[in-house]
């Protein structure tokens, strides 16, 4: 098959999709919304990035569907309704799968104009992809007749597996980004207040996240406890997580969180947010949620600290094998789209 996607074309997650597509025979084409997107893993790329201003998505979708005739594919796959979502769309292409990727149904669809474009994107979709029942149940909200199907991005269950790094003191790893709706600044305030002899490692901060860079700075006791990491590429994450004795992720929002399982697949426990897509991935036996509140997180972090983690590491493993692993959900994936080809 010719299967041409839409989207952010330096995504991990849209690369590892092609790049198993293109090793199991088929041709995987790419318009991408972000510039300098032309991987291995793509067979053709065409650069498409969206105009801005008011009019920035209609004077967009024409370079769009002149890409789209040019390619010429079997399928055509966008991802994020918002984006790739509502581009193909309005492409002209006959079978169109999209992706709901969380941000678009859980933050863009409160707004009036991009929920009219969310809802576009799904009624002009054979089927719908989603990584949990939550973004299902939130897309049928919005178009109860839509045919919605949970395939998660997947991990690779060989690549993140448990190969525990030495280290001196219990560790926590924030397996999120510094900043957005992943509430750095409560991890480390949770952290400080359980004055635990212990090591919280934090990725460097994004824009919005100096303020937490800066609140550690201010206190040179909490300050000696915090280890910095830098963003890295996707084979050495493995070497990260296993560096961690507990993992955590606490937004506000999410869809499936790739970091998370990544974390998990590796025998790491996760302190994750008490949200409806981290419930259907965490229980008693593989991690523990909290509420985003700093008492309460830190609570959780005492208790982590304080228990033999021995059967949840290998809980939180079995659970990502079991579930969630990336070779069987790419042929759920491929099923689908032979499926609407039919």
């Amino acid at each position: 098959m010719k299967i041409l996607q839409i989207g952010d074309g330096s995504s991990i997650h849209i690369r590892r999709w092609s790049g198993w597509l293109k090793q199991h025979g088929h041709i995987t084409q790419m318009i991408s919304l972000t510039p300098r997107a032309n991987h291995r893993e793509y067979s053709e790329v065409i650069e498409v990035i969206p105009k801005k201003g008011t009019l920035g998505y209609s004077r967009t979708i024409f370079p769009i569907r002149k890409a789209v005739k040019k390619l010429n594919p079997d399928v055509l796959h966008g991802q994020s309704l918002t984006e790739g979502g509502f581009y193909a769309g309005w492409s002209g292409h006959k079978v169109v799968v999209n992706t709901a990727w969380g941000s678009d149904i859980f933050v863009d669809a409160r707004v009036f104009l991009k929920r009219q474009c969310i809802k576009y994107a799904i009624k002009h979709s054979e089927i719908i992809l989603g990584e949990c029942d939550h973004i299902m149940n939130e897309v049928k909200k919005l178009v109860p007749k839509a045919d919605v199907r949970k395939v998660v991005f997947g991990i690779d269950t060989e690549l993140f597996k448990p190969q525990p790094v030495k280290h001196d003191k219990f560790t926590f790893l924030s397996v999120r980004a510094t900043g957005g709706v992943y509430n750095p600044l409560m991890i480390v305030q949770a952290f400080e207040k359980t004055d635990l002899d212990a090591i919280l490692m934090m990725q460097e901060p994004m824009a919005d996240g100096f303020h937490v860079k800066e609140y550690i700075q201010s206190r040179p006791e909490l300050e000696k406890k915090i280890v910095w990491y830098s963003r890295r590429v996707y084979s050495e994450m493995p070497k990260l997580y296993n560096s961690a004795d507990v993992g955590i992720s606490v937004p506000t929002s999410d869809s499936t969180s790739q970091a998370m399982m990544e974390c998990m697949a590796c025998g790491v426990p996760i302190i994750a947010s008490d949200i409806p897509v981290n419930r259907e991935w965490i229980d008693s036996t593989s991690g523990v949620l909290s509420p985003i509140d700093v008492t309460q997180l830190s609570l959780r972090m005492q208790l982590m600290m304080n228990a033999d983690l021995t059967d949840m590491r290998i809980n939180a493993r079995k659970k990502k094998v079991g579930n969630a692993d990336f070779n069987s959900e790419m042929l759920k994936a491929e099923r689908i789209y032979k499926e609407v080809l039919e």
